[in-house]
């Protein structure tokens, strides 16, 4: 990383390798996919395997290093403290490849990848945001 990078790193704690800065936090990618997927922010912090719930946190955790400059550990310490950076890129590769052959997590995907291009481009705040999506999905 160049000189100029790292200072303005330093001025900034948003900005990411390539200097641009992140509008999202890691509690609003939170909200989205937890709205998007039907899963409870509990349910989504919790020790649960079911299937609908792990896809949830996998989709989490692909998009949460997708527009956040935050570490692997980061991330995985926003769902639960024992959720390593071995467990986020885990699922950042199971996001990957499921991506290509399951339709319910392309779809999903595609949805997430839609409003939090929406969200960025209107300049959303963070509390707008959250705003627009509190209460829209009825929770299983």
């Amino acid at each position: 990383m160049s000189f100029q990078l790292k200072t303005m790193a330093n001025l900034s704690p948003n900005l990411n390798k390539y200097g641009a800065t992140s509008l999202f936090n890691l509690d609003t990618i939170m909200e989205i996919v937890a709205e998007v997927t039907c899963v409870s922010k509990e349910m989504f912090q919790g020790k649960s395997r079911k299937r609908k719930i792990v896809e949830a946190r996998q989709l989490y955790c692909f998009f949460a290093k997708k527009y956040t400059n935050k570490t692997l550990g980061d991330i995985g310490a926003a769902i639960r403290p024992f959720y390593n950076h071995a467990t986020v890129l885990h699922s950042i590769k199971s996001v990957n490849s499921l991506y290509e052959f399951d339709k319910l997590i392309f779809n999903q995907v595609g949805i997430i990848d839609e409003r939090l291009d929406f969200y960025r481009g209107n300049n959303l705040t963070t509390q707008a945001i959250m705003d627009k999506i509190v209460g829209k999905c009825k929770v299983t």
